[in-house]
């Protein structure tokens, strides 16, 4: 069920981020006051779908985590979950500086890349750990 949850949780971000791609213009994030024009006209729908998308598919991801972590440190959980914690806030923290320098598009394109490389590398490590 884990593991159907993992790929479920990338298909949803997957579809968050190709919308994320045709509504945002190209220089969103660098420019507040862009006129640059997008591939699709943002509706207040589409924001509020794309939103739930991405918050969907964030839920599937971190349970997966989440078991994931419990799996591996069952004799001291909370060092697990705290180490866990660190790395979020320690790749956080230069993801949010370099942002703010390069296009949206490109950030999201990375940010999907790393999604799907962190989704295949948790599910084989979880179908490796539940068939011992």
């Amino acid at each position: 069920a884990v593991v159907s949850t993992q790929s479920t949780g990338n298909n949803i971000i997957v579809s968050a981020t190709v919308l994320s791609i045709l509504i945002l213009p190209t220089d969103a994030a660098t420019n507040l006051d862009s006129t640059a024009t997008s591939y699709i006209t943002p509706k207040p729908y589409l924001v509020i779908i794309i939103a739930s998308l991405i918050g969907l598919g964030d839920c599937g991801f971190t349970i997966v985590i989440y078991s994931l972590v419990g799996l591996v440190f069952a004799e001291d959980t909370a060092a697990g979950f705290g180490l866990m914690n660190c790395a979020f806030c320690i790749f956080y923290a230069p993801a949010m500086f370099v942002v703010q320098y390069i296009s949206v598009h490109v950030w999201l394109y990375f940010q999907q890349g790393v999604v799907l490389f962190m989704g295949l590398i948790t599910t084989i490590g979880l179908k490796k750990y539940l068939s011992q």
